[in-house]
Formats: C-alpha cells, structure tokens, sequence
C-alpha cells in the first residue's frame, strides 16, 4: 500500500473548470488518477466532441513543454457525471490535474482554484466563449479563491466586475505559478476596440410618412411593439431600419447583460453600448428564434434582441408556430426552455416591430392591382 501511495497510482487530483448550460455556467470537477494500464489519456463524464479532442491538444502541449505524459493510463472525469460538458475551456484544467496525477506538481492546494482556457500545442491559453458565465459560479463560491482566465478574456471578467479573475497567457505561467515561483496578480483590461457601427438610417433621411414616424417615435419612448401595414415599396422596412438611431446608448448593467446574451456569437455582438438591432428572415425555425438545440441551449433571435430591436419583415411568412412562441417573451421579458430534468431561463426582452403587406400580392388597397381572390 505505501509503495502504490508513493507512486501516486490510485489517487485522485482535483481542480475546477465550468460549462455552460445557456448563458450561465455550471460548476464542473475535474478529477485525475493514473492506473497501471497501457499509457492514454481516457476522458468520463459525458464530455462533449471539442473535449474529447482535449485530449490530443493537452498531451501535445505538455510534451512540447518537456512533461512526458502519460506514463500510464490516465482516468479524467468531469464531475457531475450526469451533466453534458461542451467547450475548449477545459483544456487548461485537464492538463493541470494530469501533471498532478504524473507527480510533476507536488503539494498543490487546487482544490481552490478554478481554470479556464484553451490549449495551443505551443502552450498558449487562447481565449474562450461565454467567460462571464463561466465565472459567475464561482463569484458565489467561498471555497474557491481564485479564477484564471486567459488574458484576451480578461476584460469581460472585469466588465462583470469580478473580484476572482486572474489573467494568464501561457501555461507555463500557471505551473509556475502552483509551484510557488510566481504570482498572478489582479489586473484591468482594455476593451477590445470596438467595431465600427453600420451606418444608421436615420428619421430625417426617410421623406414623407409622418405619421409612420411619429409612431415610432412614440412606440420606442414607451417601449411599445408596432406593426408597420403597407403596400410593398411604401417604406416600412426602412422606418424600422430607422429605430436603432433613436435609442439612447445602454446602462452598464444592460450593456452587460448584452454581452452575456452573446457569448456563442461574440462577432456578431453590436458596437459598445449599442442597442442591438436583429432581423432574423422569414425561413427561421422556432429553436432559430427562441432557442434549443440538441443537447445543449443556445440563445435564439429573442435573447440577442434583449435590451434592443427585433425585427420581423414580411410577418405572414414566418411560420404560425414560431409566431406563437413569442408570446411568452412579450409577456414576461424571457424564455424558458425545458430539458429533461431541468429547465433554462433566458432574458428576452425586448421591442418587437413587424411589417406585413394588407394581402399576399400585397396590393388589397389599390383594387385594380389586387389580384387576390376573396
């Protein structure tokens, strides 16, 4: 028994890592042990494709860093076993928990710490999806101390005003860091620059319908839906197009949120403070628009649009069942989608425009170029 102790076979390391399940992040344990079978990596816990691959990522990175790993057969398990994992972000916690189980970090406390970030095979930790989620958790946990993140990530960590994140750009800095040769200290982080917002149309451009404006202007000072009802060609695609020009820049918590609302779509995520503006086509599915997917949620065309616009042209020609599904988001300001076992939430809420010709051939108004039957 004292030599299999030694040895380290038999027993078990512990870090922590997250995974999304929406927008918000759910605490994930990454366990390591070594067993005395044929050197692989094996990875439990239902991991998804991207962290299976981890495995081929970790050892490349660790053997070009010197680690020869693994010497054995090595068991990871993502804890709890029943929950689906998705996400590169585990690459960083893997590959600390396998040197751990390889015996080339000793007396580390990880059972503090939290890690997140993807793995080049040089040893780079690349920036991932969906930081803020991922951090949240932990911002509520007393036993965990610390969070590193990697550095390109770390000013949405400062944006959600964490008190736990910590930036690193390799992770050689990490090892050195649960060695006790350095410290992470506490940073701030520059914003990205922001994109250049698409040129907005604004009120003053459009000639004529008066009344058509001043509608809007009246149903976005009262946070109002509208319907835009014309023949085609009158204009109303392009007095919605004008709406986004008439919204004051968003609060910080708002702007926040926003930010979270894009996590699996951050190129998509509008210019800063920017209300966004979205215009799903007509052909949509109904997970397209409220949100789903197989296995794991992602947010629909309702959570980007919160804080801002949604915008449905030609609103007959979207099918009756993605129509009915906005009911509960006008009603409520959000979502919830149910899984087996568990239900998420998500934010949604927001100001819905639609536009819709009075028939199909869209001229019921004028009755010599209606060629609709009763």
């Amino acid at each position: 028994m004292a030599c299999l102790l030694l040895s380290g076979v038999g027993m078990a390391f512990r870090t922590f890592s997250a995974t999304l399940s929406g927008i918000s992040g759910v605490v994930i344990e990454v366990e390591a042990a070594r067993q005395n079978a044929l050197p692989q990596i094996h990875i439990t816990g239902l991991p998804g494709e991207i962290i299976k691959e981890s495995r081929e990522r970790v050892r490349a990175c660790l053997n070009h860093l010197g680690f020869d790993v693994p010497s054995s057969r090595l068991v990871v398990n993502l804890s709890p076993a029943g929950a689906r994992k998705q996400g590169s972000q585990f690459d960083l916690a893997i590959a600390v928990s396998v040197l751990m189980a390889e015996g080339f970090l000793k007396n580390v406390r990880s059972e503090r710490l939290a890690l997140l970030g993807e793995l080049s095979l040089d040893g780079r930790v690349l920036r991932v999806p969906g930081v803020m989620g991922l951090i949240e958790p932990f911002e509520a946990r007393d036993d965990i101390d610390m969070v590193l993140v990697p550095r390109e990530n770390l000013w949405e960590a400062n944006l959600m005003g964490s008190r736990k994140a910590r930036p690193i750009r390799h992770i050689a800095e990490v090892i050195e860091f649960l060695s006790g040769k350095r410290e992470i200290p506490i940073e701030k982080a520059v914003p990205p620059e922001a994109k250049k917002p698409i040129p907005q149309v604004h009120l003053d451009d459009v000639i004529g319908q008066h009344l058509a404006k001043r509608s809007l202007q009246i149903a976005l000072a009262g946070h109002h839906h509208l319907l835009f009802l014309g023949t085609p060609g009158v204009g109303k695609s392009l007095l919605a197009s004008c709406a986004p020009s008439l919204l004051p820049p968003l609060l910080s918590d708002d702007w926040t949120e926003v930010v979270k609302n894009f996590t699996y779509c951050p190129d998509q995520r509008p210019a800063d403070r920017v209300p966004p503006f979205r215009a799903p086509h007509h052909s949509i599915s109904g997970a397209g628009l409220l949100g789903g997917g197989s296995g794991f949620v992602i947010p629909g065309e309702v959570t980007l649009a919160h804080a801002g616009i949604l915008f449905l042209d030609e609103l007959p020609e979207f099918r009756s069942d993605v129509i009915d599904g906005l009911r509960e988001p006008l009603q409520v300001g959000t979502i919830q989608l149910n899984r087996i076992g568990h239900a998420i939430q998500l934010p949604a809420k927001f100001i819905l425009i639609a536009a819709m010709n009075p028939c199909p051939c869209g001229y019921s108004s004028v009755e010599r170029r209606c060629h609709c039957s009763s």
